[in-house]
């Protein structure tokens, strides 16, 4: 936990803890998955595609929503609440110096969808939300409760515990949930969940204490089935010129926008006169507005990649996860070195003709795209 005097300082009297890291099994342990799921000494729960974030509520009352990412002014987590109302109101009831953890997350959508929220100013959070609907908040532990440290417990405790607040404060709805657990079967309950388009899952020694900020081997591991293909780069996606707004201050990707509805920034051109005459040929409005990197430097953000069907290449989606700032200049400098090009990229999973979350490893030259075919791919 952060010391008290920091903390002070921005959010007086707030418990801040970091978040434990979830642990994955290495390749050379892949195999002992199912031996962790029959052996009694871990329970489970689904993964939501989302971001960690967790509900502190201070000795004086105030409410917080911290999320992983420090914040330059402050050097502290990145506190949320405004962008988050609805969560505001649900928690509020909660009774001082207390701490609760969870994944913010949209239902059926990725942690794309989730910055397009979280990302933002609280303002437009808050409108874009009206748009898309409220996001939801995933309740999974509890480390923290009326004064009391909880991160001693075992994760079982602490998770009876969390299931025994909710119970006596009843602020559990539609976008409040409760994680659910599941002790037996559950080798056979996380297939199940994947089949049926789950994030994956994780299992948690029933034991083991909450430890800030690190990954303790076999204490919560985190289950998801990967997959490696092969794929053509069939061409690029430009970058988003539209930056969230988060730490705009420090931003450092600024241009010049016309804008004729713009008034407070104005400039004129003239045309050359006699000494000490001036005839203005336009007045233009104009603004700055921040940008993001990518579209500042003119750079090329996503991948497109496809496979051959019936003879012909077709789309199965885009990759952006695992390129690098010198491959995004790149692929806009000379694109025609790229497609056309056989890639391999690693996914999540894979559904009847797309891949779900594909990360770029690297290109491919010593196979033929003519290889790259949907049957390969998706049979």
């Amino acid at each position: 936990m952060y010391s008290r005097e920091e903390v002070d300082k921005f959010y007086p009297g707030a418990p801040i803890y970091e978040a434990m890291e979830v642990w994955s099994l290495p390749k050379t342990k892949q195999d002992k998955i199912i031996e962790v799921c029959e052996s009694g000494d871990y329970f489970a729960e689904l993964k939501k595609d989302g971001n960690w974030y967790e509900f502190s509520k201070s000795i004086n009352g105030e409410n917080y929503l911290f999320g992983r990412g420090k914040s330059t002014k402050t050097g502290l987590p990145v506190e949320c609440i405004k962008k988050v109302p609805h969560i505001e109101e649900a928690l509020k009831c909660l009774p001082n110096d207390t701490v609760i953890v969870g994944e913010i997350y949209y239902p059926g959508k990725t942690t794309n969808e989730v910055r397009t929220v979280m990302g933002c100013l609280p303002k437009k959070a808050v409108e874009r939300q009206k748009e898309k609907g409220n996001i939801h908040f995933y309740l999974h532990d509890i480390i923290r409760y009326n004064g009391e440290d909880l991160t001693s417990l075992g994760a079982y405790a602490r998770y009876q515990k969390l299931v025994e607040v909710c119970n006596s404060f009843n602020f559990l709805n539609e976008y409040i949930e409760l994680a659910s657990i599941v002790e037996e079967n559950i080798y056979d309950f996380l297939c199940a969940a994947l089949a049926n388009g789950e994030e994956g899952g994780v299992l948690k020694l029933k034991t083991a204490p909450y430890t800030e900020g690190k990954r303790p081997a076999w204490d919560m591991i985190k289950w998801k089935e990967h997959d490696t293909v092969d794929v053509i780069c069939i061409g690029f996606e430009d970058a988003t010129k539209d930056y969230d707004g988060k730490n705009e201050d420090s931003w450092d990707f600024w241009i010049i926008e016309e804008d004729l509805d713009y008034p407070n920034g104005k400039y004129e051109l003239y045309k050359k006169c006699d000494v000490g005459k001036k005839e203005v040929i336009r007045s233009i409005n104009f603004r700055t507005i921040p940008v993001t990197k990518p579209y500042y430097y003119g750079w090329k953000t996503a991948m497109r990649i496809g496979v051959y069907k019936n003879g012909e290449i077709v789309e199965i989606g885009t990759v952006s996860s695992g390129l690098n700032d010198e491959l995004r200049a790149a692929f806009a400098k000379t694109p025609e070195k790229y497609v056309n090009r056989v890639v391999k990229v690693d996914c999540m999973r894979k559904t009847a003709d797309a891949l779900r979350h594909p990360r770029f490893i690297e290109f491919r030259d010593d196979k033929d795209i003519q290889s790259c075919t949907f049957e390969a791919t998706f049979n």
